[in-house]
């Protein structure tokens, strides 16, 4: 995955779980707050906090008001694959219950045998400590608005980790003192983004990228933890992230990001301060993930330069070339990790949104020695992984997570598993959760469109039951079948859910990815109709059953798609939409626009801007809509959503709405996740769950 997209694909992931409400400023009312409030703002709603809004679910089963029915201790050997489901499963559980099932991640391991861990055990996502598996861990940060990435020391007695707040994405950078468990300020700068770190191998620095000069450009920072004072070794253009620092200390390799299909290696001499591109994409190839070998002469790296796939190659540095392929297969390579000493080399490939991995013992010039040991993964997905070498040469943690488990943190050793954290299942068994069927269907031009189908332990074929696509932001970005608590909710209630990777998607190539870009926009939109009209023609549902939702890019797609066919939905929401491209792209932060306008078009072509924004076909909503935004969002601004409230009360069209104070691009904080849920789930089982003029079934 591209290294600037995986803080988005982390936020991204929150739109399964979260909805909108209206903040209490400290500050004036503008325009558009004075012409809701008067007459033209959102009616209250009360909902009841620990309630289902029916009685009977839409499965016909009557609910149970108990949220304590069922638990279970998971299998530690369970990996990746299912069990027989028990007998029974509890009906009715509250959405708040399922927002509350929480995950874990990134684990790096300490030098005493433990693991560090991210996870949302709190309010927010919080960094954790965990000596012994399976037993309560240590919190280590108590940020209001969590931890947004964090990385150890070489030492492993300090930790640099960044936070920001109330979702504005202006990353700051924290010390963390391991021994005194004290954090100190190192770059807090509310203007200013830490884009991002990386610890010198001397330890008494550390390299950074900061957008501090320009607030657009991203430069490269040498942070000395002696004096504690930054300093710019280099200015650079564009978005520039730290892929690897060598061994030795003499090089960094750099990560220039233009776009998803355009980006460049470069190289940096930290002694004689001298920068050169390795790499020249010139709009045409995608390179990433740069990891130099323990030699520091032979780089590591990912490219779909050769093929239009994303794979593994390796090269001396003096003669640049693609002549040695370390990945051949079909799949997409989407990470690669070395050990501390530079002795193993994993790579992992995504298959159909799976996880592949697999482990090579390496010499120092990084020729592959043998293939290394491996937990057999099925039908699941690995988010992060961190070499653990207390635990033996082969050891690594790695965060496990499929439809039916949330993500949790296992300890591998030739042969064996371990599961070291227990994230909570809100004393939900876990084989009550439905697992996902990978299917493809043919869109209006005949691409397969591949998606994720999701139905009720108890459904029947040929019955229609209540639907809810959903389709995911980006656009490059990829639906990958983690576990997920809103669709869970849903399947519980007797709903389906389906979730199209439809095109622009990341995963299946660069021609793919490719096929929504600028004027093919509208193309994207049809994938959704397509998808949508097939769950009808295969009898999972009808159109007076189908809800629609999405997040970001997702919004947008909403919004059109019930524009283009507004007889196809009974109910949409969505979140952080785009709802005017040219206003987006004027109001976006300064450092996203020229990224967002090789994807969407220039602002300079606003009339093509115009004929594809929901803003400029309003009087074609018909469908029941909810909206959502957070009011420090800076990627799609909250405009965009006000903009859109005022002209749908303008014209008499009925609406919901809630903005979120104290968020940004997504819900972060557990009560405004659990908020937006329920008012979406309220929603879509109020429109789904009768038939159309006929009321309540």
């Amino acid at each position: 995955m591209p290294q600037p997209l995986i803080l988005i694909t982390l936020i991204t992931l929150l739109f399964h779980s979260s909805l909108f409400s209206d903040p209490k400023r400290h500050r004036g009312e503008s325009p558009s707050e004075k012409l809701l409030k008067q007459g033209a703002g959102q009616k209250p709603i009360t909902l009841p906090i620990q309630k289902p809004f029916l009685e009977k679910a839409p499965n016909g089963q009557r609910i149970q008001m108990s949220q304590n029915q069922a638990s279970q201790t998971p299998n530690p050997n369970r990996v990746g694959k299912s069990e027989s489901a028990p007998a029974q499963c509890p009906q009715g559980i509250p959405v708040e219950t399922f927002m509350q099932i929480s995950s874990a991640s990134r684990p790096q391991a300490s030098d005493s045998g433990g693991v560090f861990f991210t996870s949302d055990l709190r309010e927010t996502q919080q960094l954790f400590y965990l000596k012994n598996p399976m037993r309560w861990p240590e919190q280590l940060s108590f940020f209001p608005d969590g931890v947004v990435y964090y990385e150890k020391s070489p030492k492993g007695d300090r930790i640099l980790v960044a936070s920001h707040t109330g979702g504005d994405e202006q990353y700051d950078l924290y010390l963390l003192d391991l021994a005194s468990r004290q954090i100190k300020p190192l770059l807090v700068d509310r203007k200013v983004r830490i884009e991002s770190v990386r610890w010198h191998p001397k330890d008494e620095s550390f390299l950074f990228t900061s957008n501090e000069r320009n607030s657009v450009d991203f430069d490269l920072y040498l942070y000395n933890l002696k004096t504690h004072q930054p300093q710019l070794i280099t200015e650079l253009t564009g978005l520039n992230t730290i892929s690897d620092i060598s061994a030795d200390g003499s090089k960094a390799a750099l990560h220039q990001y233009r776009s998803v299909s355009d980006a460049d290696i470069l190289l940096f001499d930290l002694k004689a301060l001298k920068l050169e591109p390795l790499t020249k994409a010139d709009g045409k190839a995608y390179y990433e993930s740069a990891r130099f070998s323990a030699d520091a002469k032979n780089i590591f790296f990912i490219t779909d330069a050769k093929d239009g796939r994303n794979q593994v190659f390796r090269s001396p540095l003096k003669d640049f070339n693609l002549n040695g392929p370390v990945t051949k297969a079909v799949n997409e390579a989407d990470m690669i990790l070395l050990s501390e000493d530079r002795k193993s080399l994993m790579i992992r490939s995504n298959s159909d949104g799976y996880s592949n991995l697999i482990n090579y013992e390496i010499d120092p010039t990084g020729s592959i020695r043998s293939i290394r040991p491996i937990p057999t993964i099925s039908n699941a997905i690995v988010t992060s992984v961190g070499f653990a070498p207390t635990h033996g040469v082969h050891a690594f943690f790695y965060t496990l997570s499929d439809s039916t488990r949330t993500g949790d943190i296992w300890l591998w050793k030739p042969s064996k598993s371990q599961r070291w954290t227990q994230s909570t299942h809100a004393n939900i068994q876990d084989d009550c959760f439905a697992r996902e069927k990978l299917i493809k269907y043919p869109s209006f031009d005949q691409t397969e469109i591949p998606a994720f189908l999701y139905l009720p332990r108890d459904y029947t074929p040929t019955k229609p039951i209540p639907f809810v696509v959903y389709v995911h932001g980006g656009p490059e970005s990829q639906f990958r079948p983690y576990f997920s608590r809103l669709f869970q909710y849903f399947v519980q209630r007797g709903f389906g859910v389906f979730a199209p990777n439809i095109r622009g998607s990341l995963g299946y190539g660069r021609e793919y990815t490719a096929l929504d870009n600028y004027k093919k926009r509208m193309d994207s939109v049809q994938d959704v109709i397509e998808g949508s009209k097939w769950l009808v023609k295969q009898g999972y549902t009808q159109s007076d059953r189908l809800a629609i939702y999405g997040g970001s890019y997702g919004g947008f797609l909403v919004l059109r798609s019930i524009q283009v066919a507004p007889d196809l939905f009974s109910a949409a929401a969505e979140s952080v939409g785009i709802t005017h491209f040219a206003s987006f792209l004027k109001n976006t932060k300064g450092y996203r626009r020229k990224l967002r306008e090789i994807e969407y078009g220039p602002l300079e072509d606003e009339t093509f801007l115009n004929s594809i924004s929901p803003l400029t076909f309003l009087k074609d909503i018909r469908t029941p809509l909810m909206i959502f935004h957070g009011e420090n969002d800076p990627r799609v601004p909250v405009s965009e959503t006000r903009q859109i409230i005022e002209e749908l009360k303008r014209r008499d069209i009925p609406v919901e709405f809630k903005i979120f104070a104290n968020e940004g691009h997504g819900n972060a904080q557990l009560h405004n996740i659990m908020e937006q849920a329920r008012l979406m789930v309220h929603f879509f089982e109020k429109h789904l769950t009768r038939q159309k003029g006929k009321g309540p079934e």
